[in-house]
């Protein structure tokens, strides 16, 4: 089970963050002016465990009393649905093609985590023009404070379903491993969307944090940052 506190991860604390040094609530940081922090986490390649990783974050920071809301982004090939054995009536999809509010898509799962689902098995990659990219803010707003944090695991690659939906979050949390492609994957798609100034493809101000996942031993992972820092 992923341990939040544990992961390295870097972005600043917000209201609702459970602080493990005093066990209370960390101190507000108005990264979002929606009222609830957006981390979209997201791959270059498949196979790293992005989903996996993404629902134990939920559970673990649920279990830190976090009002956690995750949605599944992978839009077409879902698998959250598939691991939380839950038949949703509405999903994502339904929500971007404005067939229903967010609120009336959304499930409970474990350990109180709110659950968006995305369907599964359609293959459809369902491009987010410009229009349902905003559609997509105006639900996220809907929301306000109602969640502590929003997590959304997107699909892999730099599509447009990944890439429109990362428009709106705060932070991104790219999920990779040794695997040299895995690497490789994952720079090139931090490049694409950080790194140029002004461009249609920057998101989240150019924040982002970096987790390798499967790592043998705390040096692997170590060695590989210092790779990473190198490419980039």
């Amino acid at each position: 089970m992923v341990d939040p506190y544990q992961m390295g991860l870097k972005w600043q604390m917000y209201e609702g963050w459970p602080n493990e040094s005093s066990g209370g609530m960390a101190g507000m940081d108005e990264l979002s002016s929606r009222g609830s922090f957006v981390l979209g986490i997201t791959s270059g390649k498949g196979g790293v465990g992005k989903t996996c990783i993404a629902l134990n974050l939920a559970i673990q920071l649920a279990r830190y009393d976090t009002k956690v809301l995750l949605i599944d982004g992978d839009l077409g090939l879902a698998n959250l649905s598939i691991l939380l054995e839950v038949n949703p009536e509405n999903t994502l999809e339904d929500v971007i093609e404005g067939r229903c509010e967010i609120f009336e898509a959304m499930v409970g799962g474990p350990e109180g985590v709110i659950v968006v689902p995305s369907a599964s098995g359609t293959g459809d990659r369902h491009i987010i023009s410009l229009k349902k990219q905003e559609g997509f803010k105006r639900e996220l707003a809907k929301i306000g404070s109602g969640f502590d944090l929003v997590l959304i695991d997107t699909g892999t690659g730099i599509y447009s379903n990944v890439t429109g939906l990362l428009h709106s979050v705060d932070e991104i949390l790219v999920i990779t491993t040794p695997e040299p492609t895995a690497i490789a994957d994952a720079y090139a798609l931090i490049k694409l969307l950080t790194n140029i100034e002004g461009s249609p493809n920057r998101v989240s101000n150019g924040r982002f944090s970096l987790l390798i996942n499967m790592v043998e031993s705390p040096q692997q992972a170590q060695d590989l940052k210092a790779k990473f820092d190198q490419m980039a």
